[in-house]
């Protein structure tokens, strides 16, 4: 098997513990020196010649100084001859500008991962990417986590017998119906309207919504909650139809929990992974990633 090492982005400090855990010496964490006017300098010690090098970064803010940490180390990665570059981002940050909205706006997302395929950096491994498709027109690999094995793992062990699913807008149906599948319970969806400021808004459900959300606990899956901006309306629409409860599972949180919850006139539960590192987090994402890095280990020993 092709010999292989983790570089801990700076950035990604508070992650070298279970890495150094679960793969010993074959982890480094990497530093960075700071100079007066701001600018930095990351240094790699380990022999890279011939390995496999998996960097951990994460991508919340500050996203920009996160990603030219990704951009040094992968240059002085593929300097030092590494095998095959993967980055490991549990969040993909810039993965929602995944088109050009507005007419002189980039396809960021596709610049960010041009640059990273510059430095040599061949495949990505994240976490319920928000939206995979764009992938089809971006010249690198993409594997995305799903995480319904844990968070299904998760409300199996709860009572379920009054729980209904509920997917925010029609763009979140499919998630949802997986997850009613998986955990054997009814699932309806709203129609959600947002204009070019971000305003967000509900469109009256039907009388069979409305029957599947009275007195109910309405449980919604999605993927990434960064200011409320979707969840408070939602929540608050919701009221008008007395559901017994509201929970909001997000893969990726980085809002303010108190904030959203001040504006929302009922108690609300939000769990939330540990994509965006939290000493509060519901679920962890740690071990499907690991089982990712070991497949990919596996499959390049085979080529």
């Amino acid at each position: 098997m092709s010999d292989f090492k983790i570089l801990i982005a700076p950035s990604a400090r508070e992650s070298f513990g279970k890495y150094e855990e679960a793969y010993g010496n074959h982890v480094e964490m990497i530093e960075k020196r700071t100079f007066p006017d701001g600018e930095f300098v990351i240094k790699v010690d380990s022999n890279l010649d011939s390995n496999i090098v998996f960097i951990v970064q994460n991508g919340y803010p500050d996203q920009h100084m996160h990603f030219f940490e990704v951009l040094q180390i992968a240059e002085v990665a593929k300097t030092k001859g590494a095998k095959d570059i993967v980055l490991v981002s549990p969040y993909l940050s810039f993965s929602r500008q995944d088109r050009r909205t507005l007419e002189g706006e980039p396809f960021t997302l596709k610049l960010v991962c041009d640059l990273y395929r510059m430095n040599g950096i061949s495949t990505i491994i994240a976490v319920d990417v928000h939206n995979t498709d764009a992938f089809r027109n971006i010249d690198i690999n993409i594997i995305n986590i799903d995480p319904i094995d844990i968070w299904s793992q998760y409300f199996s062990l709860k009572d379920l017998e009054t729980v209904v699913l509920l997917s925010p807008d029609n763009g979140g149906s499919k998630r949802i119906s997986n997850y009613a599948r998986r955990l054997g319970i009814p699932s309806v969806s709203l129609d959600k309207n947002k204009d070019i400021t971000g305003k967000t808004w509900y469109t009256e459900a039907n009388e069979d919504v409305i029957n599947h959300l009275r007195e109910k606990d309405v449980l919604i899956i999605d993927d990434l909650c960064s200011s409320g901006s979707t969840f408070i309306p939602l929540a608050n629409f919701l009221l008008n139809y007395h559901p017994k409860s509201i929970t909001y599972a997000i893969t990726h949180f980085f809002g303010d929990e108190e904030h959203i919850k001040n504006q929302i006139h009922s108690p609300v539960n939000i769990l939330f992974s540990d994509t965006i590192p939290s000493r509060k987090h519901t679920i962890s994402v740690f071990e499907l990633i690991s089982q990712q890095i070991n497949h990919y280990k596996k499959d390049v020993a085979r080529c």
